[in-house]
């Protein structure tokens, strides 16, 4: 056996360094996660081994997402799609590998596509915008889409990610929505419409009933004024008394007629409003006076000092508190306590009226101001839709509180005037 020279060993020295070399950074490679599998030349020829590793969990949450993910070269040509992508776009990934991606951005989208894409390079940044694709076979799919370009240890290349949301349920879900929205103030604004109608009608009619009923009315008035006075001329008897609760009863209803006739003229009449400054303890306690409390309910005014002189309409305040106190008449048939207070509260003058009676139902308390809604055995259905029309007329508000079996309070909030 010839020895080698010494230049000989060296050389195969040096060889194995390289190899060894080699050998080292292909293993440094692979823990770094660099190599995604290795050629290997054997006596069979070359054969790729691919290396399952850590990243193995990644892809396949990214294979099997819903959402589309797609990864782009400098080119912005597809390097990967996931199979979500694919199946938006009609297509597979072996297709849509290796094309450029705005072949799947419709027309009107691709200028703003390619300035995202452009603004995406920076360092750190990521955009997110909402364009329309368009498949292979012409359909349009309405998209969101987030754009970055994550910085990559393993390669030198600027890839750019795309992560792609399909919209199309989301969009049919609001169409639907607004739809449904859309229908139902349809149904509301009809429904209002003809309430409309319906009132104006009613109105129209009120105002002739009212002065055909009213002429008549004030006769009857006069008529009965003076057979009252002729019975109190005569002697007493049982005849005379008995006569003189017929004619109370008879005052009774014509004063009955006669609210309704208000009410009726009140709710469908233009409100003029004269406002001056008043006394609020005079005017509450002529509305008691005038109201007849029957004597079985105690009727109690409390004013306030700072609110007893205030400016509003005294005739529209009359007849609100009226209709107020006797409803709470109405809600007593076996008797109980009737509050009027006046009080400051903020930046309004509130005049509360509260009965001790059988409270509202809360089933019915949402109709209570409705026209025409009524739960007595007698009544229109006016008076409390008349109320909150005249205190708005008097640029106010009114509210209420009640529970069945201990009473009720309406609140009547106006305001004070400015300094």
């Amino acid at each position: 056996m010839n020895e080698k020279t010494t230049q000989e060993l060296n050389s195969e020295i040096q060889e194995l360094r390289t190899r060894l070399a080699e050998a080292q950074e292909t293993l440094d490679a692979i823990r770094s996660g660099e190599v995604d599998g290795l050629v290997i030349s054997t006596p069979k020829g070359e054969q790729v081994y691919t290396i399952s590793g850590a990243e193995t969990p990644y892809r396949v949450l990214i294979e099997e997402m819903r959402e589309g993910a797609v990864m782009l070269s400098d080119d912005y040509t597809v390097l990967y799609c996931n199979r979500s992508f694919a199946q938006m776009m009609q297509s597979s990934p072996e297709e849509i590998v290796g094309t450029k991606i705005e072949k799947y951005v419709t027309s009107t989208y691709t200028s703003l596509f390619k300035k995202t894409l452009s603004c995406a390079k920076k360092p750190l940044s990521s955009k997110t915008l909402e364009i329309t694709l368009q498949t292979n076979n012409g359909d349009k799919i309405p998209v969101m889409m987030s754009i970055n370009q994550p910085e990559l240890k393993s390669t030198s290349s600027n890839n750019t990610f795309l992560i792609i949301i399909d919209l199309r349920e989301r969009m049919a879900a609001e169409v639907e929505k607004y739809t449904r929205n859309l229908e139902n103030m349809v149904e509301e604004r009809t429904k209002r419409l003809r309430e409309s109608e319906r009132l104006a009608a009613i109105g129209q009619t009120a105002g002739m009933v009212g002065h055909d009923i009213r002429n008549p009315l004030q006769a009857i008035i006069s008529e009965l004024y003076l057979a009252k006075a002729e019975l109190l001329e005569m002697p007493e008897s049982d005849r005379k008394n008995s006569t003189l609760d017929s004619l109370k009863n008879i005052e009774n209803d014509i004063g009955y007629i006669n609210k309704i006739i208000l009410d009726l003229q009140d709710f469908t009449r233009t409100i003029t409003i004269v406002a001056t400054k008043i006394d609020l303890q005079a005017v509450c306690e002529d509305v008691l006076i005038k109201s007849e409390i029957p004597e079985n309910i105690v009727a109690i005014c409390k004013i306030e000092r700072g609110a007893k002189t205030i400016t509003t309409d005294p005739d529209a305040l009359k007849r609100v508190l009226g209709n107020l106190v006797s409803n709470a008449v109405q809600a007593m048939p076996e008797g109980g306590e009737l509050t009027i207070r006046g009080y400051i509260e903020a930046n309004s003058v509130a005049v509360s009226v509260r009965d001790t009676g059988v409270g509202i139902p809360e089933e019915i308390k949402d109709k209570l101001f409705t026209p025409l809604f009524t739960t007595k055995s007698k009544g229109q259905g006016f008076g409390l839709a008349v109320v909150k029309r005249i205190t708005e007329a008097l640029g106010g508000t009114i509210s209420f509180e009640s529970e069945v079996g201990k009473g009720t309070k309406f609140i009547v909030r106006l305001p004070t005037p400015k300094s």
